[in-house]
């Protein structure tokens, strides 16, 4: 068993049902024969609701962990200020046999009006390193 850390530039909120969102600062990895166990869980800060979520990631398909969590990455902009951006989406699969987490951007380039569509992958730091097997 292991964990994983989100550090900054992300950072991953759980979602409550009274709608408010609450930090998640690590899961619980666990390896299984099939692939790997992501589990946490936190208590809402607004209603006092213990959520826990548990949730298993083949080796086959990805995960999509949009519907309770969300996900955003801090950005530097001028003059000491920050832009938080959230990811359309928050996918977890085992890739090469390492967990990978993963969100989908998108935004419009004011240059020459694009909307651009990417796949940025979110960093972690795993204890103890994990190596799936």
């Amino acid at each position: 068993m292991g964990k994983v850390f989100f550090d900054y530039p992300y950072v991953i909120l759980g979602k409550c049902e009274c709608t408010k969102q609450n930090r998640i600062d690590s899961f619980q990895i666990e390896e299984t024969s099939h692939g790997v166990t992501l589990k946490t869980g936190f208590t809402c800060d607004l209603c006092g609701k213990e959520t826990e979520f548990a949730s298993d990631i083949s080796r086959e398909s990805a995960l999509n962990l949009s519907p309770d969590f969300n996900a955003y990455k801090i950005i530097p902009s001028i003059k000491d200020e920050v832009s938080l951006v959230r990811l359309d989406s928050f996918n977890a699969r085992i890739k090469n046999n390492k967990l990978a987490f993963y969100g989908n951007y998108s935004n419009l380039r004011f240059f020459d009006d694009v909307i651009e569509n990417l796949v940025i992958p979110i960093s972690y730091r795993a204890v103890p390193l994990l190596k799936l097997k």
